[in-house]
Parts: structure tokens; C-alpha cells; sequence
């Protein structure tokens, strides 16, 4: 029974490990997406960690090529539009990297 019972913490600590991958991509995705939407030349206010201190924007992030404003927004516009059902963001990123 002991075995058991390991055995179901075991699945539960996966089960939540993978869900916390999944949870990060899909912060990492929605992170791109902001990051292409900002297209003005200004510095892009700096993000909070969950202590209240500010993150520093990687080296690789402020050389990204920035897009003409509203761009972006015109084309997730675009081919949400096209969509007949919901899309993942995953999907939208996909389609912008085209």
C-alpha cells in the first residue's frame, strides 16, 4: 500500500511538472508575441519578477528587428479573421514566423 501511495505522489509531482512546462512555453510564446507587437523605438518597461525587483531584458531581445506598428496587429487580426474555431497562440505564432 505504501508502494501505492508513492507510486500516486510519483504521477501527481509528473502530472504538475508537466503542467509547468507547458505553463512556461506557453509564457515564453505570449512573451514573443508582446515583443513583436512593441514596435516603437522606445525601451520596453522593464518586467517584474514575483518579488517586486525588475528583470533585465536579454542582449538577444533588444537586437530583434522591429516591425512597422500595427503590423503585427493587422495580421493576427488577419488570420484570426480566417478562423472558424479558436486558435492556440502557438498556431498565431506559427503563422507570423511565415
Amino acid at each position: 500500500m505504501a508502494d501505492s501511495f508513492a507510486d500516486q505522489l510519483r504521477d501527481q509531482l509528473d502530472g504538475i511538472q508537466a503542467e509547468l512546462e507547458r505553463l512556461a512555453t506557453r509564457r515564453r510564446l505570449i512573451e514573443e508575441l508582446l515583443g513583436l507587437e512593441s514596435a516603437s523605438g522606445a525601451a520596453a518597461p522593464a518586467a517584474k519578477t514575483r518579488d517586486g525587483r525588475t528583470a533585465r531584458r536579454t542582449a538577444t531581445a533588444a537586437k530583434r528587428p522591429r516591425l512597422p506598428r500595427g503590423l503585427t496587429t493587422g495580421k493576427i487580426r488577419e488570420f484570426l479573421g480566417a478562423q472558424r474555431q479558436p486558435v492556440h497562440a502557438t498556431a498565431i505564432l506559427a503563422y507570423l514566423e511565415q
